[in-house]
């Protein structure tokens, strides 16, 4: 019985509140002003293109040959240190392991 109750007050409840929410809707609408014709042709032209864009490209690629440049020549390079440091060792294990100062150590490695 008490949950029967309990769903009465919140029909209720929700009854008044979407009559007080009607009630609002309506005072609100009749606070919008009406446009005159001019009013209403520039707020058509503001709500059919609301923001003015023009497009300038600051940097175009005049042929497909320099977009594949700016992409495969950093790779390439990449690459290429890549394969130096597994092919070519940095510098000995004993040098590195070695007391002497970081100047003569890499003195030796260049």
């Amino acid at each position: 019985a008490t949950g029967a109750g309990d769903l009465a007050t919140g029909a209720d409840a929700l009854s008044s509140g979407a009559t007080e929410l009607g009630t609002g809707l309506t005072q609100g609408a009749e606070q919008i002003p009406s446009l005159d014709a001019d009013q209403a042709s520039q707020a058509s032209g503001v709500v059919a293109d609301p923001v003015g864009l023009t497009v300038e490209r600051e940097n175009e690629i005049g042929n497909p040959g320099d977009a594949i440049a700016a992409i495969f020549v950093p790779i390439g390079l990449w690459l290429g240190a890549f394969a130096t440091f597994l092919v070519l060792r940095p510098a000995a294990r004993r040098l590195l392991a070695s007391s002497a100062a970081t100047g003569r150590v890499m003195g030796r490695v260049l």
